[in-house]
């Protein structure tokens, strides 16, 4: 966690420039690739040495993720949402985190394996999931 956690600040830090360049839906969508990638090699890996590695995926997974979803948020909630939409977001992370620590723990209990073949499917899931919602509009007006 501590190698994802720093590899991950600069990227947070310099995010409006990434934003200059890039549109919010695009970083968006790199994120949602770079999870199912993350995801996939995590399960080909061999080796702590490679795991840590891996972790400085995190540059492109939550480090691009979490300030972009609040930009793209701010671009399609009313105003008037905003707030209720912060809520909403919170509490969808703070159940996912939760329903997944449980979910993994008790997919350990078959194998590591099979907790990891769980986690590259919810990752396709969610990369699926926003390339079907997230339409040609979207990817032209918010940036």
């Amino acid at each position: 966690l501590f190698v994802a956690c720093i590899s991950g600040a600069p990227v947070i830090f310099f995010f409006q420039y990434f934003r200059r360049k890039v549109k919010d839906t695009t970083l968006i969508l790199i994120s949602a690739f770079a999870f199912l990638a993350k995801a996939v090699l995590i399960f080909f890996a061999r080796s702590i040495t490679a795991v840590y590695a891996i972790q400085l995926m995190q540059t492109c997974t939550y480090a691009i993720l979490c300030p972009a979803q609040v930009y793209y948020a701010g671009a399609k909630v009313q105003i008037s949402d905003m707030v209720k939409g912060q809520a909403f977001l919170t509490a969808v992370f703070s159940l996912g985190c939760s329903a997944g620590s449980f979910l993994g723990g008790q997919l350990l209990g078959f194998s590591v394996g099979t907790m990891l073949l769980a986690g590259i499917g919810c990752a396709l899931i969610g990369t699926l999931i926003l390339l079907f919602t997230v339409n040609k509009s979207d990817l032209n007006k918010v940036m």
